[in-house]
């Protein structure tokens, strides 16, 4: 038996998967802002208002510059940790997974 397998089809099917791996990306890192917006406590806005989502190439990035989010989110020895980050992250993979596993057939 024999085949011909050309670059054409390895090449549009490595660009599906790529396209595919950035939507799941983008929908990961959606998904963690609208939970990280639900779960961070509010006591001035500040912590909530922090966040800032940096696309680079092949990454997507969550990062918040308030000096103090670690610990609220940690705690310290004086006040227990709220874990707002670990909360929202698993949700997010919970219902990013789904959308995954729907997307896994290639057409």
């Amino acid at each position: 038996m024999k085949f011909k397998m050309t670059n054409n089809g390895v090449d549009s099917y490595t660009s599906a998967l790529k396209k595919r791996l950035n939507y799941i990306r983008s929908q990961l890192a959606e998904e963690m802002m609208n939970n990280l917006q639900k779960y961070t406590p509010v006591r001035t806005g500040n912590l909530v208002s922090s966040y800032e989502v940096v696309t680079k190439p092949g990454e997507i990035q969550i990062t918040n510059d308030a000096g103090y989010c670690r610990y609220v989110n940690d705690g310290t020895r004086y006040q227990a940790g709220q874990h707002f980050i670990e909360k929202s992250f698993y949700e997010a993979k919970d219902k990013v997974n789904r959308i995954a596993n729907d997307s896994q057939k290639i057409h």
